[in-house]
């Protein structure tokens, strides 16, 4: 009978430790604590990370622009539309992402395997407050473009889900095309 007992408690010890390291496994997710600094555009932000100002990226998107430049102007080439078109909907990508995030804001971070671009800005997928990844946010509301950086696909099907439903319903910026 102790014999049998021990079985049974050993056994229940690896398989409690099994369904730990599992659910380990599925989330590994490492968030890190940044503070919003400023809205810079649709796509990036000045955050305080590690007690340092940084220029901060959204990974997945690229947001229409606001200014007039070669950038904007080869948007408005590749889709056949004015300039103007296109920093309207840079400004409305802006008013959207200034309605989700402020000044002040605490947000979550989290990095994928290329943590910064060329120019030494962060590259991150940013959470709000109330869970929601501002990337998948701002691509499901058709409010910008998918961008894909090779190595940061840890999200990708989410984020190229997001961006088609909001191209096939027209939402956002995608109505006027």
């Amino acid at each position: 009978m102790t014999n049998l007992i021990f079985l049974l408690i050993f056994s229940s010890f690896f398989v409690g430790c099994s369904q730990e390291n599992k659910a380990s496994n599925t989330l590994n997710v490492s968030f890190e604590n940044a503070e919003i600094v400023s809205v810079l555009s649709g796509d990036s932000f000045e955050v305080i990370y590690r007690g340092k100002k940084n220029i901060l990226h959204l990974n997945g998107v690229n947001a229409p622009e606001t200014k007039e430049n070669a950038e904007a102007q080869q948007e408005a080439d590749k889709i056949g539309k004015q300039i103007k078109t296109i920093l309207l909907h840079g400004e409305k990508t802006n008013e959207f992402v200034n309605s989700l995030v402020k000044k002040g804001d605490k947000i979550k971070i989290e990095f994928d395997k290329l943590k910064e671009n060329e120019f030494g800005e962060l590259l991150a997928y940013v959470y709000l407050a109330d869970g929601k990844m501002l990337n998948e946010e701002i691509l499901a509301k058709g409010m910008a473009d998918l961008y894909v950086i090779k190595a940061n696909k840890k999200y990708h099907p989410k984020l190229v889900k997001a961006f088609q439903e909001a191209r096939q319903k027209e939402i956002g910026n995608w109505k006027d095309f």
